[in-house]
């Protein structure tokens, strides 16, 4: 019966298994490390928020980059014509017969289905481990990170057959979370003296000068656009977060620094949950980006949407257009991410990405850079020191799509008084002068600025030194850092650093700017904004009682009130997006109809156009304005700069000896510098760096001046190509000529030459030319396009496509499959052969050949197989185990139909030996004498015969053996081999019995153990013990255990005792003499079903101490016994007039399967019963209770009605309630007003807190209610309908676990 289902069980699963695609490499964490392992998860595990990445063709990806080109170009009908996400999702998403097909399997895999993306983007999925396992061949396991256990795929994930054409990736198999950007530097306290002083002393050295919301605006010119009414107002901010916030916090920020009351809205999308307020680093990012880009923006509206996984929290806001700004303070390094997790965000692999589908929707994402300078992978909310994963960028930020936000500190040592003033601004606090000289933010012993201040105090002449100096490390062996570099692992091809590939190509508009390097990478950041964390003095200052739960937070009234010194890229980053949202708010006063009015979509565009009209183009830097805007000019900065050059400084982070990218000068040294030689980009220089992008913004200047990139004259590029179809390898001359739409001049900057989305080459234009010629065309058609870049005061412009169609070879191998007989495990066969042709004109290049399985190969075929020639591949079967066995021959070839694949196959057979059990032990065996025999089981579990040639044991010669097994024994076949045990001294003894066969794979030896004692010594008897079935609640009959001595010296007796649910009586003493024995009785009382199992232990003076047998037993389940049933409970009564009574009904039932006793029913309170139970109450049968209601008060009264029985649940009770009314005639002292009632508690123990006089809602007698406090009829049937509204919501909270948050932002 149990092998029939089994079978059955087999076909179900068979029939729902997937049909296997190709594996998806890169998805694998890298912190699931074998180290921090845990185990397989439960399979009913939820599994929650894994997203099926939808494709789209590659007709949609050119279709959705021409709409995001002209969505930007001045001089498109498309200009800022936003799409609303239906619309995104019906251009660029796959058909409804895909999705119909897609969900149709997840069904049939027992998954579900949990959201469809309006945009048609992405599938939301979950179900248990189990079924997700296998509709994607992977497993889960539990690993340990921080103290913490994360679920996470320990295997590639294979996309099925049938997902394949629809599906380009899988996100969300594991649950490690991004982490938020932020530094805490720690608490600070408000001199005592008052608001006198700007240094919010924490006591340290160089002094404090910290940043509030009006010192911003002063440094980063924000101040004349409030003049103007700009502030923000009417624009909303989307902040996505992993915690609720303390709005208490908020107001107190607010308030104290003197900015108009406005509370965030909190969404919870629909269907999901709240995580509250998380008490952790999540909740101190959600006050910071909330108080940051409200102090910036002051009118904003900002939108909180909180969730367990910033990422579901991201697409909400993107898939539901929820607002024009997206600010993001979260990350993970692009190899974190893994392939699925980048093509979320920037698309790739015929999948779109949310922060795509947000700039065709006109939101402008601004994401944080990161904190750990050229090493994200190391961010320093993970690993706080030296760097290990090489160079690395956040993979949120890399994206083509967003604007990546860095950090800058202030340069201003010895000038203080310069740019602060020494007292505070009444109202606003503010102490800040006017701009401050800024350097890249870097607080690490990397830092070049900390070598140049500190080196000196640590006799350190380099970076390396000062890393290596113990003392200077304990203070800046760190990675806190801005964050940089470019994007080079959006396809990684394992979890592995050394595996990175891919990386985003760099977009047309990141060109034309003086100081960006040559390459053809996505560059960070894009800008930077004040971020450092208090290391030179200076941090944002901000009210967060998360981070000091023990004092007051901003609490104007106090002596010494306390605030949260904090910084970090997730500050610049809402800072950023404040000066956006007045940016938006300026551009929407000019087209007010349009419900996204001044949307402004990806803003990259734009910011490199204006940065390349002020700072001048690569070939051709505009000197006057690179020096006028250079941030070190500090307060004699030119006031017409849109960007501050920032050119001091460097986000190069130490990094650990021998780990990638890292150089160490000293081979003894313990820490390197991070960094690639051949890419020392991570210094800030003059026009764009790696270390703080196009620098920081003048906030007025950036607004005002944003019309200009609007007004470049329009181009049109015209691209043409050599030929339109060229043999493989043939050479293809692209051509791009860009001219101005109208008028003259000759446009400059760059072209890119792309195939489909794919860059293939950034040609400098010359006299508005370019030309690009390739060779390396896959077969195939392309469509190629030109996408110049923009520059020399002209606009940008994208070619129409034109499609260049590559031929190549074929090839055929024969024959198709390549079957081998029956082989011998352990031998080859004859070599079969299989020809290889080339069929056609063009010669064909053979990139490999390969096989798998227990199959090898022996080929002729050169690297080139000429046309109509052919070649040989020898392939041979060597069986490595019996049974059928199969394998493939894969050749990769240029041909259009690669790979090509002939299938093996073959059947190896061979005996072979088992020995079991693979151990033997002798415990306690008397000197001089010989132990029973123990038994070893040979057996052949192969398919022919086993010739055995010996059996030997070796080792002491206290073992030996006797066996009558067979010279052969036959398949399926076995034999016992007896091994005993005669010490001759006391003490261990080991040894091994070997058998000697032909068996295939060798046989381990059976390794013996014994050990030898003289006196005492333990005998117990029987071994083990078992107990037959047994009902819950009860105890068997004892069962006898002896305990002997068989040695020759007395046997002490210390503890005797038994574990799971057997019980022991000894009735040995405290010793045995040599010889004797005595009892010991052992009982079972299952507390569970099944089989229950524990040990009886004996500790004694003997060398075998403790010695145990295993007890065992079977639960058989409760014996017979009778359940009571009630109903209704609880009963309540209508308002009932007092004097006035009315009865309802109750039936009791037994509904188990014994005969009911009933001892009693009794009824408390202002209720009395009558019944018609019998005392006793048969199998299934029921009775009546009839309950009557006579309130003696007005008000709720309540008691119990209780049934005693002999039913386990003895007593049962039911809940009676109901509401008594004043008659006309009673006084206002029947309505409650004494202290206490046997009748009117609700927990029936005679008193009740809401019956006292003057309650606030016990009805007791109060001077603001006519009639001395006696509530009207209608009124009391108002508070009765109240109370039973709470007390159903109470149930439903005790049910459910949770309740709606009710609470309304003020």
């Amino acid at each position: 019966m149990k092998i029939a289902r089994c079978l059955a069980v087999l076909a179900l699963l068979a029939a729902a298994a997937p049909s296997l695609g190709g594996i998806l490499p890169g998805n694998i964490h890298p912190l699931a490390e074998p180290g921090s392992d845990r185990g397989a998860v439960p399979p009913n595990l939820g599994v929650n928020n894994v997203y099926l990445l939808l494709r789209h063709s590659e007709a949609q990806e050119q279709a959705l980059q021409r709409v995001l080109q002209r969505q930007q170009d001045p001089h498109s009908p498309q200009f800022h014509q936003w799409l609303t996400p239906e619309q995104f999702g019906s251009s660029f998403g796959p058909t409804d017969a895909s999705l119909a097909m897609i969900g149709q399997w997840i069904r049939q895999h027992g998954l579900r289905i949990d959201a469809v993306a309006r945009g048609r983007g992405y599938v939301r999925i979950s179900g248990p481990a189990s079924a997700m396992e296998a509709a994607f061949q992977i497993r889960f396991h539990y690993f340990e990170q921080a103290g913490e256990l994360h679920r996470a795929n320990v295997d590639e994930p294979r996309l099925p057959t049938e997902l394949e054409s629809v599906v380009g990736g899988i996100r969300g198999l594991n649950d490690f979370r991004p982490h938020p950007l932020h530094q805490l530097h720690g608490a600070v306290v408000r001199d005592s003296s008052g608001w006198q002083r700007p240094q919010y002393s924490d006591g340290g050295s160089p002094p404090t000068y910290d940043v509030g919301p009006t010192d911003f605006a002063t440094i980063y010119n924000a101040l004349p656009l409030r003049k103007a009414n700009i502030d923000g107002t009417g624009i909303a901010i989307a902040l996505p977060e992993q915690s609720d916030i303390r709005l208490q916090d908020v107001r107190a920020y607010r308030t104290i620094f003197g900015l108009p009351a406005m509370d965030p809205q909190v969404v919870v999308p629909p269907g999901t949950a709240n995580p509250g307020q998380t008490g952790d680093a999540n909740e101190d990012e959600a006050l910071l980006d909330t108080e940051i880009a409200g102090a910036v923006a002051p009118g904003a509206s900002l939108i909180v949407v909180p969730q367990a996984d910033v990422n579901d929290a991201i697409s909400y806001i993107v898939d539901n257009k929820l607002a024009p700004i997206l600010s993001v303070s979260y990350g993970e390094c692009e190899l974190q991410l893994g392939t699925a997790g980048n093509q979320f965000f920037g698309g790739g692999g015929g999948t779109t990405g949310v922060f795509e589908q947000a700039a065709a929707e006109g939101i402008s994402v601004l994401v944080s850079a990161g904190d750990a300078g050229s090493a994200d992978c190391d961010n320093s909310a993970i690993s706080p020191n030296e760097a290990s994963g090489g160079l690395a960028v956040n993979g949120f930020a890399s994206t083509p799509y967003s604007t990546a936000v860095g950090g800058t500190d202030f340069d201003d040592f010895g000038t203080y008084s310069t740019y602060w003033s020494s007292s505070n601004a009444s109202g606003t606090l503010t102490s800040a002068l006017s701009y401050v000289p800024e350097m890249s933010w870097n607080d690490s012993c990397a830092s070049s600025v900390i070598l140049q201040v500190y080196g000196p105090t640590y006799s350190a002449s380099s970076a390396e030194a000062l890393c290596n100096n113990s003392a200077a490390a304990s203070k800046f062996l760190d990675l806190l850092a801005g964050a940089g570099g470019q994007s080079a692992c959006t396809t990684p091809g394992s979890s592995a650093a050394s595996s990175c590939a891919g990386g985003y190509a760099r977009p047309a508009w990141q060109s034309g700017v003086a100081g960006i390097p040559t390459g053809s990478n996505r560059l960070l950041p894009d800008v930077s904004l004040f971020a450092a964390n208090g290391q030179f003095g200076h941090s944002y200052i901000i009210c967060d009682s998360t981070a000091t739960p023990n004092s007051p937070q901003c609490n104007s009234s106090s002596p010494k009130p306390t605030f949260t010194e904090i910084g970090g890229t997730s500050a610049s980053t809402p800072a950023l997006a404040g000066i956006v949202a007045m940016l938006v708010q300026s551009e929407a006063a000019q087209t007010p109809s349009a419900s996204d009015a001044g949307w402004q979509g990806l803003l990259n565009p734009a910011l490199y156009t204006l940065a390349a009209s002020q700072f001048g183009s690569e070939s051709t830097p505009n000197a006057p304005a690179l020096s006028n805007c250079n941030s070190s000019q500090g307060n004699a900065v030119a006031v017409d700069c849109v960007f501050y050059d920032v050119t001091v400084g460097d986000i190069t982070v130490p990094c650990s000896k021998g780990s990638l990218n890292c150089n160490i000068g000293v081979s003894s040294d313990k820490y390197g510098v991070l960094g690639a030689a051949a890419q020392p980009t991570y210094v800030a220089g003059t026009g764009f760096d790696l270390a703080t992008g196009l620098g920081s913004v003048n906030a007025a200047n950036l607004v005002n001046g944003w019309g200009s990139a609007a007004e470049l004259p329009a181009t049109t590029t015209t691209l043409s190509s050599s030929a339109n179809s060229v043999p493989l390898g043939a050479s293809v001359t692209l051509s791009a000529a860009v001219k101005p739409s109208s008028g003259s001049g000759i446009p400059a900057g760059s072209v890119t030459f792309k195939d489909g989305t794919t860059p293939l080459s950034t040609q400098t234009l010359s006299a508005g030319t370019a030309s690009y010629a390739t060779s390396s065309l896959a077969q195939g058609a392309h469509s190629i396009t030109a996408s110049y870049s923009g520059g020399g005061g002209f606009a940008p412009s994208i070619s129409s496509a034109v499609t260049v169609t590559v031929t190549g070879p074929t090839i055929s191998l024969s024959p198709a499959t390549l079957a081998f007989g029956d082989q011998t495990v352990g031998t080859s066969s004859a070599a079969s052969t299989i020809v290889l042709s080339n069929p056609s004109s063009a010669p064909l290049t053979i990139k490999s050949v390969s096989i798998t399985g227990d199959f090898s190969e022996n080929t002729t075929c050169t690297t080139t197989v000429a046309a109509g020639a052919s070649c040989k591949i020898a392939v041979s079967f060597s069986p490595q185990a019996e049974a059928a066995r199969s394998g493939t021959l894969t050749v990769l070839s240029n041909a259009d139909s690669s790979p090509s694949i002939v299938t093996l196959s073959g059947a190896g057979d061979e005996p072979q030996a088992n020995l079991s059990p693979t151990n033997l032990n002798f415990s306690h065996q008397l000197v001089g004498t010989t132990s029973s025999p123990q038994s070893v089981t040979l057996s052949n579990s192969g398919d022919g015969p086993l010739d055995l040639s010996g059996v030997t044991v070796s080792g002491s010669a206290a073992f030996a053996q006797t066996n009558a097994c067979p010279k052969q024994l036959a398949p399926t076949a076995s034999c016992v081999i007896s091994v005993t045990y005669s010490p001759s001294s006391a003490g261990s003894d080991a040894g091994s019995l070997t058998v000697a066969s032909d068996s295939f794979k060798a046989v381990m030896p059976v390794a013996l153990n014994g050990s030898a004692v003289v006196a005492p010594a333990v005998l117990l008897a029987p071994a083990t013990l078992a107990f037959s079935a047994q009902n819950l609640g009860t105890t068997s009959a004892a069962q006898v255990i002896t305990l002997g001595n068989n040695g020759k010296g007395q046997l002490a007796i210390y503890a005797v005792s038994a574990t799971g649910d057997f019980k022991v009586a000894s009735a040995c003493g405290s010793s045995i003499a040599p010889g004797a024995s005595c009892n010991i009785n052992v009982s079972f009382a299952p507390t569970a079903d099944g089989v229950r199992s524990g040990a009886l232990t004996v500790i004694t003076n003997a060398e075998s101490s403790p010695d145990t047998v295993p007890l065992s037993g079977t639960g058989a389940g409760v014996a017979p016994a009778p359940v009571v049933s009630i109903s209704p409970d609880p009963l309540s009564f209508a308002a009932q007039q007092v004097g006035i009574s009315s009865t309802q009904t109750l039936t009791l039932q037994n509904t188990g399967n014994a005969a009911l006793n009933i001892g009693g029913i009794t009824a408390s309170g202002d209720f009395s019963q009558t019944n018609s139970c019998p005392v006793t109450v048969a199998i299934g049968a029921s009775c009546s209770i009839s309950v009557t209601f006579d309130p003696v008060a007005s008000g709720l009264r309540s008691g119990v009605l209780t049934v005693t029985s002999d039913a386990l649940s003895n007593p049962d009770t039911v809940a009676l309630s109901g509401m008594g009314l004043a008659s006309s005639s009673s006084s206002s002292s029947s309505g409650g007003g004494s202290g206490s009632s046997s009748s009117g508690s609700s927990s029936g123990d005679g008193s009740s807190s809401s019956g006292g006089s003057g309650g606030s809602s016990g009805g007791g007698a109060s001077s603001e209610k006519p009639g001395g406090g006696a509530f009207s009829p209608v009124a009391m049937v108002s508070l009765f309908a109240f109370a039973m509204l709470a007390t159903r919501r109470r149930r439903l909270i005790g049910h459910t676990g949770h309740s709606v948050d009710a609470r309304s932002n003020a």
